[in-house]
């Protein structure tokens, strides 16, 4: 199977088709983890990919060598549904080069840019099964960057522990999306808690959700206009 995921990249490289190789290559490492040579043919394809796209618009332009600044300076070469195959891409050639703590960073941020993300959740865990859980010291502390869906008024160390209750009790009120809202901001704090998927993934799959998030969403438009 692994052989086949190569074979894939390979012809996607060979025909120029350097943009559709970022979310094929991405979903090919998630489903064949273990080739240690593949991660270096998927970061070449990424290289590829997005060293190309300043080309379209700027010919001649320097291309930036393919090092650790270069994969800082991307964010406005990425459509933002492309963000995360690209920390999945790069965490996949971090572990496989023993860079595991930065590993560990790209596939938490993969699964927070794609909360939902079944193969990202399967991932992480596959990644924690085989390297252990980080290393903390004190209470979870909010995320940096993330997209947050509810603000809480208290101190940054009280704030995972006052989400876990508020879904908690919104879920016991039957108030299903302020739940699911309180549940996403919580996965942001720490997308290893697989716990914390699963809920969100079963508040997902009730019949009916998406007539739900629609009328939600709705609601909150109201309440904050633009």
């Amino acid at each position: 199977m692994d052989y086949i995921f190569s074979i894939r990249v390979e012809c996607l490289i060979d025909g120029a088709r350097y943009d559709d190789a970022i979310p094929a290559v991405a979903l090919s490492l998630q489903l064949a983890p273990d080739d240690p040579q593949f991660p270096h043919s998927a970061q070449y394809a990424l290289d590829l990919a997005l060293k190309t796209r300043p080309w379209r618009t700027q010919p001649g332009v320097k291309i930036p060598p393919m090092n650790e600044p270069f994969y800082h300076q991307v964010g406005n070469l990425l459509h933002p549904a492309e963000r995360a195959p690209f920390m999945t891409i790069v965490a996949h050639y971090k572990e496989t080069i023993g860079e595991i703590e930065q590993a560990r960073l790209h596939y938490e941020d993969a699964c927070r840019m794609r909360y939902h993300g079944a193969y990202k959740q399967r991932d992480l865990q596959r990644f924690i099964k085989k390297h252990g859980p980080a290393r903390r010291v004190g209470p979870l502390m909010p995320p940096k960057n993330c997209l947050r869906l509810r603000t809480v008024k208290c101190q940054p160390h009280e704030e995972a522990m006052i989400l876990r209750h508020a879904a908690d009790q919104f879920m016991q009120r039957g108030e299903v999306m302020a739940s699911r809202d309180c549940l996403h901001d919580l996965y942001m704090f720490n997308p290893a808690n697989a716990g914390v998927f699963q809920e969100l993934r079963a508040i997902e799959s009730q019949p009916g959700f998406e007539e739900m998030e629609r009328a939600w969403n709705a609601k909150i438009k109201g309440k904050f206009p633009n």
